[in-house]
């Protein structure tokens, strides 16, 4: 499936990302992008902040115990 919305085109990448065995992996709730281009993904899990690279590799998870019911996240 692709969406198309002016000039981006967004496309869904079966496979993407690649979550280790051992990371849950619950709602995510919100998506920023850093500045190295690492996504951060907010998600409702026992580690809530999980990154991931442009490749969908599972980089690192921080966040455990910070955050009650996450709602969204951004990179200033």
């Amino acid at each position: 499936m692709s969406t198309d919305t002016g000039a981006f085109r967004f496309e869904a990448v079966e496979g993407w990302p690649l979550i280790p065995d051992d990371v849950d992996f619950i709602e995510a709730v919100g998506i920023a992008v850093g500045s190295g281009d690492e996504l951060f993904v907010f998600a409702r899990a026992a580690m809530p902040v999980l990154v991931f690279n442009q490749s969908g590799q599972f980089l690192r998870a921080w966040g455990e115990g910070m955050f009650v019911r996450p709602h969204g996240i951004w990179i200033g």
